[in-house]
């Protein structure tokens, strides 16, 4: 689905792939109106990224990973953007996303605690849910 193309997404695969604009078009965004850039607004982000959402979301049988990529990152050591886990974190819970890809910061960290990932690595999500691999 495509929306002004500040935002999009699409299938390949067994993946459901979306790409969020972590810049403009959501509250207290960074760069959006009232900022020193000014950018925007392009559209309702957030109503396009549910709605998206919930149709893969009732795809997940053929189409059963969903994969969102935006600028930046939500936690990170450095240059956390909480403007956009306050938008768009409860979305991507709501709809059980599998990954978040981020940039932005340009260092890896590793988090201390893996606790969250350990249930999904050892395959303990619904059986309606896409498939952990070994």
């Amino acid at each position: 689905m495509i929306a002004l193309c500040r935002w999009y997404s699409y299938d390949y695969g067994s993946m459901h792939f979306i790409q969020i604009n972590t810049e403009t078009d959501f509250p207290s965004s960074p760069m959006g109106p009232g900022t020193y850039y000014g950018a925007g607004p392009f559209g309702n982000q957030l109503a396009w990224l549910e709605a998206d959402l919930e149709a893969a979301a009732q795809n997940r049988k053929s189409v059963p990973w969903i994969v969102v990529s935006g600028h930046r990152p939500w936690y990170t050591s450095g240059g956390k953007c909480t403007a956009c886990s306050a938008a768009f974190e409860a979305l991507l819970v709501k709809y059980d996303v599998d990954i978040y890809f981020s940039g932005h910061v340009h260092w890896s960290v590793s988090p201390g605690g893996r606790a969250a990932f350990r249930a999904i690595e050892r395959g303990q999500r619904g059986a309606d849910q896409a498939p952990v691999l070994d």
